[in-house]
């Protein structure tokens, strides 16, 4: 084979693999400019007026009004729904407002989870978990409201009007709302959620409900926690070993042993089974 037919065939082919790899980039080009005018159309879309905001709805909230909690979420009716949670990525792929969450948690205490959503096509919902108040805690002639976790929900100076009980043996220098107490032991947390759940967990199960009763609850020393019932029968119940036993039977003693006019301690630390010394035999 001569030497201009060898170099004929292999222009040839290259000329070929160059028409077929031009092929595949104009294609991909096409596919390419497709997509960024899919994407465009889809943008033009979503800025469109069809997904403005006409509405914002909340529920689950309790302690809070539905206005007060739109209101610190900061969104405004009729501006556009994607451009009010287009905060990050996450944000629009979730269809959430996290920014709007921050502000509504930052400024109401009582709310543990909030979720604000863009349902489309034109309304935020914002849903709402509360906490939920438990005990109050004395602080310079106020009383601190804490929920189940030791948050601080709020500040009273109205025992009475809460019906929950205090409690006692907390030292700490100051307190936030809305954040975690700081105390000097928190196995004294441990104490009185202990005691606040098994209480809650005995009421339950009976007709007769003692947290109702429960004026207060000292956590000073952890191996004699105290309770002061119907302001009348103070009960040492010792360390909190066995707690679901001196519970169910404090509640037993309280109704069928104890008379309405009697006051005194009842102790379960003085032997296998309660004591009850009268107010003038204890000397309180």
């Amino acid at each position: 084979m001569k030497v201009q037919e060898i170099n004929r065939n292999i222009n040839s082919k290259k000329a070929g693999r160059n028409k077929k790899h031009n092929k595949k980039r104009l294609l991909w080009l096409k596919f390419l400019l497709a997509i960024i005018a899919f994407l465009s159309a889809l943008i033009l879309l979503a800025l469109s007026p069809l997904f403005n905001i006409n509405r914002i709805d909340v529920e689950g909230n309790q302690h809070y009004k539905s206005e007060d909690i739109a209101s610190a979420a900061n969104i405004v009716i009729g501006s556009n729904g994607f451009k009010t949670i287009g905060n990050d990525v996450k944000s629009l792929l979730l269809l959430r407002d996290g920014k709007a969450e921050k502000n509504i948690l930052d400024s109401h205490p009582y709310i543990k989870e909030v979720k604000v959503k863009f349902n489309l096509p034109d309304k935020i919902l914002i849903s709402i978990w509360e906490r939920t108040p438990v005990c109050l805690v004395p602080y310079h002639g106020t009383y601190l409201i804490l929920d189940r976790e030791g948050y601080v929900l709020d500040a009273s100076d109205n025992v009475d009007k809460n019906g929950l009980p205090q409690v006692k043996g907390f030292k700490f220098d100051r307190y936030e709302l809305g954040k975690e107490l700081k105390v000097d032991n928190p196995d004294k947390f441990d104490a009185l959620f202990k005691v606040i759940d098994t209480v809650e967990s005995s009421d339950k199960e009976s007709s007769f409900k003692m947290a109702g009763i429960i004026n207060y609850i000292d956590v000073s020393d952890l191996s004699k926690v105290y309770l002061l019932l119907d302001s009348r029968i103070m009960v040492n119940l010792g360390g909190l070993d066995d707690l679901n036993y001196k519970v169910t039977f404090l509640k037993q003693i309280y109704q069928m042993n104890l008379k309405k006019s009697d006051k005194g301690l009842l102790d379960f630390t003085m032997g296998k089974n309660p004591r009850f010394m009268p107010e003038n035999e204890h000397g309180n």
